[in-house]
């Protein structure tokens, strides 16, 4: 009786409990009862990561494909293309798919993990030493329950443009570290950008083109720009676009905002802050950051929940004292200790 009261035999607490725990844990919760099993197994089974066995190669174990109904996450860590391997990850409920793989077939299997898993609406692409076709954009096109393309260490095709940025256009989430992308030099053949979170860690672009990508997201809500050496760059940005773009309205939802650690002048970093009605995350460090920029910021301490001001010269301990004191939402507060403080002294 006392057993079955256990807050952690209530399906919302063990939920809670369960996100904290990692497998071995939760191997360890399934083996206590039958209600614990019935409760954890479910967590056991959300994430799964397949890869080659350096001795005896690939071989799916009989367990997966008797728990395939509750994987949410599949790590398809994997250089086999056998098609009985293939066919055989069906997932009815799977969300997420991770492929890392030097497959030289990873077109052909992406296709069709994604045509077997059409609930998929996350899919992350890595590979080192593979160049993505027009005709594998042209099928991606196709799955119009992706959400969210994530693509690293990829070469895409100089001809599939269109095609990619086609794919690109239909996501609300689109993470960018690629080896080589196409450029388009023409931005009105394409439908209108839906991308709300857009992350930029390298395209061996210029900074001018960019800005011309980003100026084309006027949904966003969250921009993580990290790249601040590119393609012709030379180290400078042309902050006097971006001001200006913002200054328009051009991304009015823009609320979550990273910027590159580059030479940004505090007068225009002040403007774009000012062209945001809400900022709730904001990393600007190693710019000028300064008088400008604070106030500019003031009016959102109250609803900032992150805040990253690291190496930024413009501070003083009045800007940080009152951050300090109004950022009441503010998760991390560590920014603080990592700031040179050499300006204090002398």
């Amino acid at each position: 009786m006392g057993q079955n009261r256990s807050p952690l035999n209530l399906p919302e607490i063990a939920t809670l409990v369960a996100q904290h725990l990692e497998k071995k844990d939760l191997a360890g919760c399934i083996l206590v009862n039958k209600t614990w099993h019935a409760l954890f197994v479910p967590f056991l089974w959300e994430t799964i990561t397949l890869k080659d066995s350096r001795y005896y190669g690939f071989a799916i174990p009989e367990i997966v494909l008797q728990r395939r109904a509750y994987v949410r996450s599949l790590v398809y860590n994997v250089n086999s293309t056998e098609p009985q391997v293939i066919e055989a990850l069906q997932f009815p409920n799977l969300k997420s798919l991770i492929i890392h793989t030097f497959a030289r077939e990873l077109e052909g299997i992406a296709i069709k993990l994604l045509s077997q898993n059409p609930t998929i609406d996350w899919i992350n692409i890595h590979s080192r030493y593979c160049i993505l076709s027009t005709e594998f954009w042209t099928q991606l096109l196709n799955f119009q329950g992706l959400k969210t393309l994530m693509i690293d260490a990829i070469q895409v095709q100089k001809s599939s443009g269109p095609q990619f940025y086609s794919v690109c256009s239909h996501v609300s989430s689109l993470h960018l570290r690629c080896r080589y992308l196409p450029w388009m030099r023409s931005w009105s053949s394409l439908p209108r950008f839906a991308i709300r979170k857009l992350v930029l860690l390298g395209c061996g672009w210029s900074m001018n083109e960019h800005i011309e990508l980003i100026a084309q997201c006027h949904d966003l809500e969250e921009l993580r720009w990290i790249e601040s050496h590119t393609r012709g760059s030379g180290g400078s940005v042309p902050w006097n676009t971006i001001q200006r773009l913002a200054s328009a309205g051009t991304w009015p939802r823009l609320e979550r905002l990273h910027l590159p650690a580059a030479c940004i002048p505090d007068m225009e970093l002040a403007t774009i802050l000012e062209s945001m009605a809400s900022v709730v995350e904001l990393g600007v460090d190693s710019t000028n950051f300064g008088q400008h920029s604070f106030e500019a910021l003031r009016p959102h301490l109250s609803t900032i929940e992150k805040l990253d001001l690291r190496g930024c010269r413009g501070l003083t301990p009045d800007i940080m004292t009152e951050i300090l004191y109004t950022a009441v939402k503010m998760r991390d507060r560590d920014f603080l200790w990592d700031i040179d403080l050499t300006w204090t002294i002398g």
